[in-house]
């Protein structure tokens, strides 16, 4: 818990990329050691649609092995999805700092 909540106030302070944010914040989340935990997809929209969207995309070496036109577009693509769900995924993360198991 104490990484999703480092995480979430990383984001909430533009520490963090809300792309990355998404991505860590739902692999943490799916990976809590407790039976009822909530919905990912319908308590916290916003990351979820990001995380849904962002996470096919290249990284690391296959990242580096696009075209710098390929590069640019996805991060263009990107950072509108970003700017789409912002407001959403700053609700998100406010509840999941408040989230306790």
């Amino acid at each position: 818990m104490e990484s999703i909540h480092t995480i979430s106030m990383a984001v909430e302070q533009q520490q963090c990329n809300l792309s990355e944010g998404s991505i860590r914040l739902y692999h943490l989340h799916e990976s809590l050691p407790i039976d009822d935990k909530p919905d990912y997809e319908s308590h916290y929209p916003g990351l979820y649609a990001l995380y849904a969207k962002v996470s096919d995309l290249p990284t690391h070496e296959a990242r580096d092995k696009l075209s710098t036109l390929e590069r640019k577009t996805q991060d263009v693509a990107r950072e509108a999805l970003e700017s789409e769900l912002e407001s959403q995924i700053l609700k998100d993360v406010a509840k999941l700092r408040a989230f306790t198991p």
